[in-house]
């Protein structure tokens, strides 16, 4: 059984920085805590700990849950989630609900959150919804431990780029809207976002230039809200660090074998590889991330 759960791990998912393998690995280290084994039953049983994606205007989550009761199966507002909807298929190990249904879980005492996940929609999400789902823990008596990854943002863009240009973001609102033959195309487009972190961390509008402050106003979020910053190459150690903080306990391969047959696999060239004016361009437009990859993964 899961132990020590007055502490529920708050993970920022900043896209293509093994945001999916971390939050699958530790959905099924849920599960198997709960006394399910993965490696045979997870696609045929009705597990109760689910991934469930809670809409807000202002905000969007995922919460990693265990239903303790089964009014969830027949609540129409705990629906199927809308992309095993788009995809036809049955999942039925998400769901998806507003915020009024799953606080209603929450005071009638039909669910326990293990886990919070900050998806960010916009500039304006990751605030909101950080303020929200702390203030969400604190009220179900139990203490938030925040956390991330952040990527070298080279391979972070390369990764995002292969990924809108596959059939795999399919469900993605950007997708096929890239017309750009080559990653090199792509960073000189308007396409390639600038600064993703500092500018979700902030709020700042796109159309509001970064600068040092901005990056400063960055960096005070992850301190005020004590996030533990890791380096995606250093993902299963942070995963390590998360259990064993949280429940007093240790993934093994049960946990994350499906997540890692579930990996993309992309053609990929090196920053060496581009062209000086390609390099520029890079370097000018990612400033401030690259600043922040710097301050809490280069030693």
């Amino acid at each position: 059984m899961i132990n020590n759960t007055k502490t529920v791990p708050v993970f920022l998912h900043v896209p293509k920085n093994a945001g999916t393998y971390t939050i699958d690995v530790l959905h099924k280290h849920l599960a198997r805590l709960c006394n399910y084994d993965l490696m045979d039953d997870w696609n045929k049983i009705k597990i109760p700990v689910k991934r469930v994606t809670v809409t807000s205007p202002a905000f969007s989550w995922d919460l990693l849950v265990c239903f303790l009761t089964n009014h969830h199966e027949s609540d129409p507002n705990m629906k199927r989630h809308h992309i095993s909807v788009m995809r036809n298929r049955i999942n039925d190990h998400v769901r998806e609900c507003d915020l009024h249904t799953i606080r209603t879980y929450i005071n009638n005492k039909h669910v326990d959150v293990l886990a919070g996940i900050l998806n960010p929609r916009d500039v304006l999400d990751c605030r909101a919804g950080l303020f929200e789902m702390k203030h969400m823990i604190h009220d179900i008596g139990k203490t938030p431990w925040c956390f991330t990854a952040l990527r070298e943002p080279f391979s972070r863009q390369q990764s995002l780029y292969n990924y809108l240009m596959s059939n795999t973001s399919v469900h993605e609102p950007t997708h096929g809207l890239l017309q750009c033959k080559t990653i090199q195309e792509y960073i000189m487009s308007h396409f390639m976002e600038d600064s993703w972190i500092v500018r979700t961390c902030t709020g700042a509008p796109l159309v509001t230039e970064l600068d040092r402050n901005w990056f400063q106003l960055a960096n005070d979020l992850l301190r005020r809200n004590k996030f533990n910053v890791y380096d995606v190459q250093h993902t299963d150690k942070m995963i390590q660090d998360v259990t064993s903080r949280c429940w007093n306990t240790q993934p093994n391969d049960k946990d994350s074998v499906q997540a890692h047959v579930n990996k993309q696999q992309y053609t990929s060239i090196t920053f060496n590889d581009l062209d000086r004016k390609t390099v520029k361009r890079f370097n000018t437009r990612l400033k401030w991330d690259i600043a922040m990859y710097n301050k809490y993964c280069v030693k």
